[in-house]
Order: structure tokens, then sequence, then C-alpha cells
């Protein structure tokens, strides 16, 4: 049976809406693709209505198909805790929220990605988990530029899109975010985090430092691949890391086990067009 589903990703600069569906087989069929010149500043500015209100149309010819998000925010704050392993997707969720009392000023203003580590704790019964919180309120009212005609079906982030995918990736992910506020690295594999390092940043220089410094720590193997993404992933800035770390920096790619048919090259170079593909895949596969 074919299914398919409308995926929804604002990026620092820009805004995508696609639409995937299974091919019968193993891969995939893109049947729509549109991107608008306007990213998460923007849309969650006073201004925004009227961007949305054109992502929105543009879903609309699906009315009634689920609709998944993916939103690249501008301010993340990062927790490691331990749950337990038996822990049920409502306990976590429980679990986060409390943490988030001892964590955040204002605790119910946060949504939440709860990402597994591979690593257990120490007597095992245990697992540790990356709780990334992030203001609620923007995610809110983009959500709600579609929920008149699609139930949203998951509110992703471009981390928590990247750990999932990396069960469809034979070997590791890394993926390292230069954004205009923070900078991360994480390794990831088989749907689990083997390394994460967060950083806030101001400007250029502070975003160049702490990417190298994130990429000494992680200890990666010479020659593993690390895809880069975010506002200040230019050229400049991904040669001048290039040549400090010796690192193998590369854009952000689709797993290449992944087949999807009807995409056109310039799709694959748009930051929103790509994390929209990868946030309906998760979905779908």
């Amino acid at each position: 049976m074919t299914r398919s589903i409308v995926a929804c990703a604002v990026d620092a600069a820009e805004s995508s809406i696609v639409r995937l569906k299974t091919s019968g087989g193993d891969g995939f069929i893109l049947t729509e693709c549109r991107t608008v010149p306007a990213g998460f500043a923007l849309i969650t500015s006073p201004k925004g209505q009227r961007v949305l209100k054109k992502l929105a149309a543009h879903a609309a010819r699906w009315s009634g198909e689920p609709l998944s998000l993916c939103i690249a925010h501008d301010t993340y704050h990062p927790l490691p805790a331990y749950f337990p392993l038996d822990a049920t997707d409502e306990e976590c969720r429980g679990y986060s929220r409390l943490e988030a009392s001892y964590f955040l000023d204002e605790p119910g203003q946060y949504g939440c990605d709860i990402l597994p580590f591979a690593e257990e704790g120490a007597e095992g019964a245990q697992g540790k988990k990356l709780l990334m919180f992030w203001p609620e309120a923007p995610a809110r009212g983009i959500a709600d530029a579609f929920s008149a005609r699609h139930t949203i079906s998951s509110n992703s982030t471009p981390l928590k899109t990247a750990v999932g995918l990396s069960k469809m990736k034979e070997g590791p992910t890394v993926l390292l975010e230069l954004s205009g506020s923070h900078v991360f690295l994480v390794a990831a594999s088989c749907g689990a985090i083997h390394h994460f390092s967060y950083r806030r940043a101001h400007n250029q220089d502070e975003t160049a430092y702490f990417a190298l410094r994130a990429l000494s720590e992680a200890a990666l193997p010479p020659g593993t691949p690390v895809q880069v993404r975010g506002a200040l992933a230019d050229r400049a800035m991904v040669e001048l890391i290039s040549r400090e770390s010796d690192g193998l920096l590369q854009p952000q790619a689709l797993p290449q086990t992944v087949s999807i048919s009807g995409m056109a090259q310039k799709t694959l170079h748009s930051p929103s067009a790509l994390n929209a593909i990868m946030t309906a895949l998760l979905v779908l596969a």
C-alpha cells in the first residue's frame, strides 16, 4: 500500500514544503518541492504570517494528509540525563518535564527532543538521553498555520532528524551545525548518539574556534566524513575548518542507501528542502 506525507522544514534563510510517497518497493517518490526565501527569523516575526499562508497554500494541495515539521531553532538548551531503560515514551516525556523544571526558568514554554545515547548507566538499569529543549511558541505558531488542513504527525529539528536517519546509513553519521548562535557536533549510528557537543557562538571567529574544538574533542577516526550545515556553513568557513582540522567536511546529504526519484539536483543544495525530505523519510521508512 502506497503511503505519503507532506513535510515542512524551516531553516535559517529559507523554508520548504515537500511531499514524499512510497514507491511500492524500497524507494520513495518526491512529488512536490517548493522553497521560499524566508527563514526562521522572518517566519517567527510579525511579518511571518504572509509567508506561512504561502507555505500552507502549497501544502493544501494534499489537504487531509499528515504533515511533519522540521524547524531549525535559533536557541537550544541541551541537557544530558539518565532515565530507566524500561521507561515508556510517555514516562520519558514526564521525566523530561521534571528535568526542565530544574533546568529552565520557564519550563512550560519549551518543547523537547528526547534522543538516546548508545551508552548505558554504570549499573545497566538506566539509559543516557540527550534532552534538547527549544522554545515552543515559534513551533506552535508554525504548526497552527497547517493544522486546519493537516494532522501534525511530528515536530522535529535538524539534530533529531540526523540522529533518526543514522539508522538508514552505513557507518556513523557525523553532523556539524554552524549557526549564527551556536555550534554543535553530533556523531550517531543506528539511531543513537555516540558523541555530542554544543557551544554558543556570537560571531564567525567564535564559530570557527568552537567548530575546531568540537572536532578535536570528538577524536573521529581519520577520514570520517563530517556533514556540515547551518547559516554560517559557507564555502570560506568550511575551507577554513577543513584546512585547520584536516577533517573531511562535506555538505549535508541524504543517506546513500535511500533511493528517491523525481528529485531535481537543485533540491540537494537546498538546506530546507533536504531537511524536509529527511523528516518525511523518518515517518515513512
